[in-house]
């Protein structure tokens, strides 16, 4: 069994640990990853320091483990960057889907004083993602899925995306969860408005966006940072314009496709504001 990630990873992790991060380096390392640096077939634990001093562990099994290993900083590095800055001066932070925690870790990096609630649903990314957030404590962990209700959901692993989505009406497999809305999470955290939010839930952003009114509406979050995925089936304009119903305002951060690269809004990283 591998002990170590092979020396090809560990080259390209030395070179991007040199060179300034950006969105182009990001694509660039992206195309990498995809192809000849692959995510290893077996579990490979590593624990690294991302950029400045994030500490993460990680599986290089897993397709983002795989990412951040290799990429370092460059990992969606316009959305970290923005997210931090936001970070420092927010009082109360949802990270939603938050896989092991990247970006919960790096608020409370910026920020001890904020209060931070990661979400994650997978039960592997959440064992990392405790791991990970108890050297932080104002970062509070719940293992459950974001979904418009509460109850019991079914999650479909999704090798692809490194955790999983919610599966749809009468897909076999999968496993059980619980799901929490965001008006529920917020009750049980005892947290009142709220001031960052990243929204990372393999689709289920449509149906948050759209609809959740309860959360919308008493916890007014001023900053919104979520991964939109627009298709055919999943249009993305309601999106929008649902949200300048509520007042926000947007701008795209990135692009998520290494290729094809013409593919800008298909999945893309926006950030919602509410203006002062």
């Amino acid at each position: 069994m591998r002990t170590r990630p092979p020396l090809s990873k560990r080259l390209m992790r030395a070179v991007a640990r040199r060179v300034p991060a950006s969105a182009p380096s990001y694509k660039l390392a992206k195309a990498f990853t995809r192809t000849v640096l692959r995510p290893e077939r077996t579990p490979l634990v590593s624990d690294i320091v991302l950029g400045d001093g994030v500490p993460l562990r990680i599986d290089l099994a897993d397709i983002v483990g795989n990412d951040l290993y290799c990429m370092d900083a460059h990992y969606e590095a316009p959305t970290l960057a923005r997210w931090c800055t936001l970070a420092r001066d927010a009082r109360a932070i949802l990270d939603l889907g938050s896989h092991v925690g990247l970006f919960a870790c790096a608020a409370a990096a910026v920020n001890d004083r904020a209060r931070i609630v990661a979400v994650e649903a997978h039960a592997g990314n959440a064992r990392f993602l405790r791991a990970n957030a108890a050297r932080f404590p104002n970062v509070t962990v719940i293992e459950a899925a974001i979904a418009p209700t509460s109850g019991d959901a079914t999650l479909t692993p999704s090798p692809r995306s490194g955790g999983g989505r919610l599966a749809r009406d009468g897909e076999p497999g999968g496993v059980r969860v619980e799901a929490i809305s965001l008006a529920d999470l917020c009750t049980r955290c005892g947290l009142g408005a709220i001031d960052l939010v990243k929204i990372d839930v393999e689709g289920v952003e449509h149906p948050l966006l759209l609809g959740d009114d309860a959360f919308w509406t008493a916890r007014s979050p001023r900053h919104v940072i979520v991964e939109i995925a627009a298709d055919a089936n999943r249009a993305a304009a309601p999106l929008f314009d649902a949200m300048a119903a509520r007042g926000y305002r947007w701008t795209r951060l990135e692009t998520l496709y290494a290729v094809p690269w013409l593919r800008r809004d298909a999945l893309a990283n926006w950030h919602f504001w509410r203006p002062a």
